[in-house]
């Protein structure tokens, strides 16, 4: 029987929380291509925050969530793009209205690298640099020359065929990845394109240390994807990470005992339903030991997972009642037969 208290690798990522479509289930491989390519990078000895990035760009270069290629377009139909990547000994890099970039992931990781701690805008002075840069570097970031080559042919599609849905969803797949490498060490990264035709210049919570994006190897590693504004004013992670942080103080292994961690995000989400009636959240968590845990209210929420002597699982989840038949924690998975 394994012990819970554990500190074994674990990788967790989503695909965004929101309504469920008919075509939701094609984010289901990818999912698993990118748990697999943090486990790969964690396999290889690279570092945590290399291993999260690896997940994000894998999801960032797909057309199906909205980050990166997939990010959907502004009130200006230029596409956007927020990033946080932060290491759980509380350095961190965030990135905001990144522009012709199919993988500002790489980039934050560049300035996280570089020791280069902050929250920055994307200016005129950072386009010029990477439009200098090597090859490799811009091959590597997926510089791409126009805006409109960030525009995918799936969302362009959406755009042209169900604006309206479009609207009323708000382009609720933001991308995130948490990873717990051998050492116990947290890592974790949130990539977003931000919500459809949002004002230019418009900010949500992905960005947002402690919000969107969190990882501190004392408390827990956290990535949510939903209603920005909603998750910023009700200030859930915050909310969230307290517990967690009350938790580690009141006991050496609070996590060991199997269904805590699932019972503090729950009572979260249900807070949050109440304080932002209507409105989607999704989480991910991973604390320093035991296993990690997600949740999601008012939508489904696209889900990959890997932990230490087990394979990738990746499924679409929704709250206990949405007619599901598998359970983890009491979150139920909508597509059964996607699940393996």
């Amino acid at each position: 029987m394994k012990d819970p208290r554990n500190t074994g690798r674990c990788v967790v990522v989503h695909g965004g929380a929101g309504k469920l479509r008919p075509d939701s289930e094609k984010k289901i491989p990818f999912l698993r291509q990118a748990v697999d390519a943090a486990w790969d990078a964690l396999e290889r000895g690279l570092p945590g925050e290399d291993a999260v990035v690896q997940a994000l760009r894998v999801m960032e270069g797909c057309e199906y969530f909205n980050a990166g290629y997939g990010g959907y377009p502004n009130s200006q139909g230029i596409v956007l793009l927020d990033i946080g990547l932060m290491r759980g000994t509380r350095e961190f890099v965030s990135l905001v209205n990144v522009r012709r970039l199919r993988y500002p992931s790489e980039a934050a990781l560049d300035l996280l690298r570089q020791g280069k701690l902050m929250i920055s805008v994307w200016t005129h002075e950072h386009m010029q640099e990477i439009e200098s840069a090597p090859e490799e570097v811009r091959l590597r970031y997926g510089l791409v020359p126009h805006h409109d080559d960030l525009v995918s042919p799936y969302v362009r599609e959406l755009i042209r065929a169900r604006q309206s849905e479009l609207e009323a969803d708000k382009g609720k797949g933001t991308v995130g990845c948490i990873v717990r490498d051998r050492g116990g060490k947290l890592f974790a990264g949130t990539s977003t394109g931000g919500i459809n035709f949002k004002a230019n210049g418009r900010i949500g919570d992905t960005p947002v240390i402690g919000a969107g994006v969190y990882a501190d190897d004392s408390i827990g590693a956290l990535s949510t994807s939903g209603h920005g504004e909603s998750a910023l004013a009700t200030c859930f992670s915050g909310m969230l990470l307290g517990e967690l942080r009350r938790a580690n103080r009141n006991s050496h292994h609070p996590f060991a005992e199997s269904g805590v961690l699932a019972e503090i995000i729950r009572a979260e989400l249900s807070d949050f339903a109440v304080r932002a009636p209507g409105r989607c959240l999704g989480a991910i968590v991973c604390p320093p030991h035991g296993r990690p845990e997600f949740g999601v209210h008012g939508g489904t929420f696209a889900v990959g997972i890997r932990e230490e002597h087990s394979k990738t699982t990746a499924g679409l989840f929704g709250p206990e009642g949405l007619g599901a038949v598998k359970e983890r924690s009491g979150w139920r998975q909508l597509l059964p037969t996607r699940w393996r």
